[in-house]
């Protein structure tokens, strides 16, 4: 019985102490507890989020002057699609999209499909479908995609562009390596930030920039805030090796409006 009183005793001695006082105080703060938690965002926006393929006839170098071809692909969608399975001269794109409504339109980025003689969308769930190019724009790098599905759920964008500031939290959906249904975490790094490579279009065309991790396949992918509003569109990256340096940049769902009215 001494020996258990003296070890509370020692205990409450150190305990005392200022410096072990402020550590308690900092393990126990709300602030230190409770990390953000995005998983309801996640488990909201997900459905949302497609995986597209493209098959094109030959590797074109992006350029914000290319052109989609349209496909007239109207087959099965191929299970488990890879290089192996098309024929020579061929090869695949692959990038993420957002289900625009409940029929099946869906928005992606113009450089995943440029070029593109067939398109499959694979959804949250795992169903595959052909879809169909319908249009896009050379300038925003946005473009259109159609399945013959119904009841999808729809990702919802944010009615207050002008509410986007830097700093705040986001959350970045895509398939980067082919790696559906993952995200990342980040924050807005700075709004409304024109690019050179736009050239004299550079005041017409802004992008988001964001510290997210986007890797090849994000493209097409949403950058979502934490209401599980979509504020724009993962587009470009700056990098020398094609993968994430923390610096990414997002069409805004102002101009994702004005390019789909």
């Amino acid at each position: 019985m001494d020996s258990l009183f003296f070890f509370f005793k020692q205990f409450s001695n150190r305990l005392n102490h200022p410096k072990n006082l402020f550590i308690l105080l900092l393990l126990s703060s709300e602030g230190y507890s409770q990390l953000p938690d995005y998983s309801s965002v996640v488990e909201k926006i997900s459905p949302t989020v497609v995986s597209i393929i493209a098959m094109v006839e030959k590797e074109l170098e992006y350029s914000i002057e290319a052109e989609v071809v349209p496909t007239s692909f109207d087959g099965p969608a191929p299970t488990d699609l890879n290089d192996s399975q098309i024929e020579n001269g061929q090869h695949l794109h692959n990038g993420t999209g957002v289900i625009l409504t409940h029929d099946g339109y869906i928005v992606t980025n113009q450089h995943i499909v440029q070029g593109g003689i067939a398109y499959f969308v694979t959804l949250e769930n795992g169903f595959q479908y052909p879809a169909k190019f319908i249009g896009s724009d050379r300038l925003s790098d946005l473009a259109v995609l159609k399945i013959e599905a119904d009841n999808l759920p729809v990702g919802k964008f944010s009615e207050n562009e002008d509410a986007i500031k830097a700093g705040q939290s986001v959350l970045g959906f895509g398939s980067p390596y082919s790696l559906s249904g993952s995200v990342t975490q980040g924050i807005v790094s700075y709004v409304n930030r024109p690019l050179p490579i736009m050239g004299h279009e550079a005041d017409y065309i802004v992008f988001i920039q964001t510290n997210l991790l986007i890797n090849p396949g994000n493209s097409g992918g949403p950058v979502v805030n934490h209401k599980g509003e979509i504020i724009g569109i993962n587009s470009k990256l700056l990098s020398d090796t094609g993968n994430s340096t923390g610096v990414a940049f997002a069409n805004s769902a102002k101009l994702m409006k004005k390019f789909l009215c």
